[in-house]
């Protein structure tokens, strides 16, 4: 019989390893469901860990809004969904096709997007290009390039949220730079979309992004009272999100 070498038994290790990719993207990405109310849509985009800095039914359960069919979605490579949602639709183009497919089958007259951080740059770019109704993003991301975070200062976003597949993203897909600088972005208004951009009032860096879209048309900033990046697990806990979609 042949001896089983060390030699053997690590090449199986690095076919497990190598494997775990793979079998990591066989997990929706993108899951639609039709609710009783088919009239209306929420199209949650999680943020960089997979959530709405609560669990994703706990945040839509606190918006009333249980009964709206919903589109749940989560960036598994953490570049603001500029890359898509993959496996299921693994570019840009490829999602905001797909989201404008479901919308439409759906059949939804009224179509919210909301996101939390990272998912927040999203919520408001592909509300913006979908020309959702109503679009509620909680402490965003405003720039999605590394370059333009170092020019305008945003220091917090590059060392706490910036890595190199974001550098790299830039450097290879040259075309999707005029989606990178949402408040110039936003300045020509698409015509539909109303943008509630939400922060807690003492998160300094928070505050600070979020100024650059403060005068843009159809575009309103709610400063509330805490002080964490987690401001929508805020207003879960306190019940104020309810009200928020309630006077959407």
């Amino acid at each position: 019989m042949a001896r089983t070498t060390p030699l053997f038994y690590l090449g199986l290790v690095l076919i497990f390893f190598l494997q775990l990719p793979g079998l990591k993207q066989q997990h929706s990405n993108l899951i639609v469901e039709e609710g009783r109310d088919p009239s209306r849509l929420i199209i949650a985009f999680t943020g960089f860990h997979g959530g709405l800095n609560v669990p994703v039914f706990d945040f839509i359960g606190a918006t009333g809004m249980t009964s709206a069919s919903r589109i749940l979605l989560r960036d598994q490579h953490q570049v603001l969904y500029l890359k898509g949602c993959r496996p299921e639709e693994p570019s840009f183009a490829k999602l905001l096709a797909r989201l404008e497919r479901e919308i439409r089958a759906l059949g939804a007259r009224h179509v919210t997007c909301v996101g939390t951080s990272g998912g927040g740059f999203a919520a408001i770019l592909f509300g913006h290009l979908l020309g959702v109704d109503r679009v509620h993003a909680f402490a965003p991301t405003i720039l999605g390039s590394v370059a333009l975070s170092i020019r305008h200062g945003d220091w917090p976003n590059v060392l706490q949220r910036s890595a190199p597949r974001h550098l790299l993203l830039e450097l290879t897909h040259p075309w999707l730079w005029k989606y990178l600088d949402l408040p110039t972005l936003m300045k020509e208004w698409n015509g539909r979309t109303e943008f509630t951009i939400h922060v807690c009032r003492e998160r300094a860096d928070d505050m600070t992004r979020v100024e650059r879209l403060r005068g843009i048309p159809h575009v309103s900033i709610e400063a509330h009272p805490c002080s964490t990046h987690q401001v929508a697990k805020y207003l879960v806990r306190s019940g104020r999100l309810i009200d928020i979609f309630e006077s959407s």
